[in-house]
C-alpha cells in the first residue's frame, strides 16, 4: 500500500541477466592468439557415469499349449516353451530359447522363464539388473503382493526364485504390458513349436536378408 504512491515500472530480470552477459563479453574481448584453456577442475567428477544407465536388463515370457480331454472334460498341458532377452549395460542384446521337455501350464511356463534367467545373470556373474515380464500373478507372487493358495507346485516354484534372487545384490522386478515383451514373447512360442521331447536339443540358425 505505502507503494502505491510511487509510479514504478517491472522490468523482467532475465532480461537483465541477458544484457549482463552480452555487455561483459563485448568489455572484456579474448585475444585470438590467447591458448585455450582445458585444464577444468572438475573434470573428473562430469566424467563419472550414472550407476543406473549401466545396469543389466533381462526380460523374459512362456509360451505353451493346451488341448480339451473329451472323455473325462478336462484340459490337459501341451508343449511350453520360453524366451528370453539379455540387454548389456553397452545395449548389446542376448536372445534364448528353449523349449520345455515336460508339459507346463501357463503359470509354471512363467516361472521356469524367470527361474531360467536368474540362473543365466548368476553365471554371467551380473549383480545390478532390471527384470521385466508382463506376467502380472508371478510378479506379484515374487514381490509379495499375492499369495500362493493351494498350489504346491507353484511354492516350489517361488520358493526356488527367491532363493535365487538372493543371490543377486541389485535386483528390480517389474511387470510391463504384453505390447512391450512381443520379442521374447515371438522366442517363447517359437521354442514350443519346435519342443521334441525325443530329441535332446535342436540346433536353428537366425540369418538377416536384405530386402531390395
Amino acid at each position: 500500500m505505502v507503494l502505491l504512491q510511487f509510479d514504478i515500472t517491472f522490468v523482467p530480470l532475465r532480461a537483465v541477466k541477458g544484457q549482463i552477459l552480452a555487455d561483459f563479453l563485448a568489455a572484456h574481448p579474448v585475444p585470438t592468439s590467447s591458448p585455450l584453456n582445458d585444464d577444468l577442475s572438475n573434470e573428473q567428477i562430469m566424467d563419472v557415469e550414472n550407476s543406473k544407465t549401466r545396469r543389466w536388463e533381462l526380460y523374459f515370457d512362456g509360451a505353451y499349449s493346451e488341448q480339451k480331454d473329451k472323455e473325462l472334460q478336462t484340459i490337459i498341458s501341451g508343449k511350453a516353451g520360453i524366451g528370453l532377452i539379455i540387454i548389456t549395460p553397452k545395449k548389446g542384446m542376448l536372445r534364448y530359447s528353449y523349449h520345455l521337455t515336460e508339459p507346463c501350464t501357463n503359470n509354471e511356463t512363467g516361472y521356469e522363464a524367470l527361474i531360467t534367467v536368474l540362473q543365466l545373470a548368476i553365471s554371467m556373474g551380473i549383480t545390478d539388473i532390471n527384470i521385466y515380464g508382463d506376467s502380472q500373478l508371478i510378479i506379484e507372487q515374487v514381490v509379495g503382493q499375492y499369495k500362493i493358495l493351494k498350489k504346491p507346485k507353484l511354492e516350489q516354484y517361488h520358493r526356488y526364485t527367491m532363493k535365487l534372487l538372493e543371490q543377486i545384490p541389485d535386483v528390480t522386478i517389474c511387470r510391463i504390458p504384453s505390447g512391450e515383451n512381443t520379442l521374447t514373447d515371438a522366442l517363447a512360442k517359437l521354442a514350443k513349436e519346435f519342443a521334441c521331447p525325443q530329441e535332446d536339443s535342436i540346433k536353428i540358425t537366425f540369418q538377416g536378408l536384405q530386402v531390395l
